[in-house]
């Protein structure tokens, strides 16, 4: 589907590339643990919690013809034996103990990304709240997580799942949208390994404080500013980042993306592909 998400996840794959998950990671959601129950039985029911008042979103509408409409967050906890449980030694019946205690926990929308943030052992989304890529209704009822994830109705809170990764905790929230230009100031020993980036983390930081101020303070344009001095692969079309949902950004810049609200200019935002200044759009 070609989809503006979609378009968005080619044209800025280097801060996407952290979030996607792996072909072999994606299939370890299609079916339940072998000769386990899929859903604990023992698990309580989906719930609906009180949505924290501090918290500010602007939820954009999905493009007209876009069917991923299911916008879920996890927490996982692994075992040993579970895909993807490198280093891990907890048995299968510790760590479903250990989510049941987490699920009981969760008595928020605001518990729910704390306790992800600070438990969940998905590496992928855990820096921004669990959030995972939107997700169609799957076709194959095997599909656990996707499955599971759209019988919620939005606000809600799971029970625990099994999956053959571990137990997992959903939250399903509203399907949002963000549009924005970023200035990305890189340096010599970031992740982008650029030939031509020869500055140093400190110069890099100066650098994105020097143009922050200058936005901030002075009311200089950051259209011009990111096409003077962005390393971003958007620095040509003014630092522009086309219209993308949860879960496909590196965490410190997804959180600060949503946590803005339309034409608010992000403090300097720290990932391993350098300092980042992020303007949502309406």
């Amino acid at each position: 589907m070609k989809a503006a998400w979609l378009i968005a996840g080619a044209v800025w794959l280097f801060l996407a590339g952290c979030g996607q998950q792996s072909a072999q990671d994606e299939s370890a959601h299609d079916k339940p643990a072998q000769d386990k129950p899929a859903h604990d039985k023992s698990a309580p029911a989906a719930t609906t919690p009180e949505a924290p008042t501090a918290t500010r979103r602007w939820v954009a509408p999905p493009p007209a013809n876009e069917q991923r409409d299911a916008q879920v967050a996890h927490l996982l906890v692994r075992y040993e034996g579970a895909v993807g449980s490198h280093g891990v030694s907890r048995t299968r019946d510790q760590a479903q103990a250990r989510a049941q205690s987490l699920h009981e926990l969760c008595t928020s929308v605001a518990a729910f990304d704390s306790l992800t943030r600070e438990h969940s052992e998905d590496q992928r989304s855990r820096d921004r709240g669990g959030w995972l890529e939107p997700f169609a209704k799957p076709e194959n009822p095997d599909n656990v997580l996707h499955a599971e994830g759209h019988r919620l109705k939005v606000g809600e809170i799971s029970g625990v799942i099994e999956t053959v990764e571990g137990f997992h905790i959903l939250y399903r929230g509203p399907l949002e949208f963000a549009s924005s230009r970023n200035i990305l100031i890189s340096y010599q020993d970031s992740i982008l390994k650029r030939a031509d980036i020869t500055r140093s983390k400190a110069r890099a930081r100066a650098l994105a404080d020097s143009l922050h101020a200058r936005l901030t303070q002075h009311g200089d344009d950051l259209v011009s500013l990111a096409r003077n001095f962005s390393d971003g692969p958007g620095a040509g079309r003014g630092g522009e980042v086309p219209t993308s949902p949860r879960g496909v950004f590196v965490g410190s810049y997804e959180r600060a993306l949503f946590g803005l609200s339309p034409g608010e200019i992000s403090p300097v935002v720290e990932t391993i592909y350098g300092f980042h200044i992020i303007q949502r759009l309406p």
